[in-house]
């Protein structure tokens, strides 16, 4: 049970006019997150109990309100600094060991079926909690918080 939403491809795919996404580019996305941070934020991957599956949590590295429970770090070659972090629970709720290839690699592994029908978020249905595309308002919201110089807000 992966969440396709880790894979949040959706600006990026809609720039190019696709409406799905595939491995390679899900695996792309996390190799630009960690090769790539932005400085002061860190990314996290938490698992999130609401949708049970995991997550990215973005936060500025001096917030208050960033996870402090995250045993593993991944540090950028690039920068020198931790630009992923792991929770310490995702390893578990994902059924793999602690290491970190096995946590980034499990999530992709049950993604790519969903993501490469298009189907990039869990959603609430009258059946309950289903795979299916992000909502208009999700997308705009993506694309909105894309649009933000982070740089400025340090």
């Amino acid at each position: 049970m992966g969440s396709p939403c880790l894979f949040s491809l959706v600006p990026r795919q809609r720039v190019h006019g696709k409406t799905t996404a595939n491995r390679s580019e899900a695996e792309s996305l996390l190799d630009d997150i960690i090769s790539n941070p932005v400085d002061g934020y860190i990314v996290y991957i938490k698992w999130c109990y609401n949708i049970h599956s995991p997550v990215f949590a973005f936060y500025d590295e001096k917030s208050p309100y960033r996870l402090f429970n995250s045993p593993i770090e991944i540090i950028s070659q690039s920068t020198g600094r931790p630009s992923l972090k792991i929770n310490n629970n995702l390893a578990t709720e994902l059924g793999v060991e602690e290491k970190y290839w096995d946590i980034l690699k499990t999530p992709v592994d049950k993604s790519v079926g969903h993501i490469e029908k298009g189907n990039f978020s869990k959603v609430w249905t009258d059946e309950g909690l289903t795979y299916g595309p992000f909502s208009e308002e999700s997308i705009n919201f993506i694309e909105e918080t894309l649009t933000i110089d982070f740089r400025t807000k340090i």
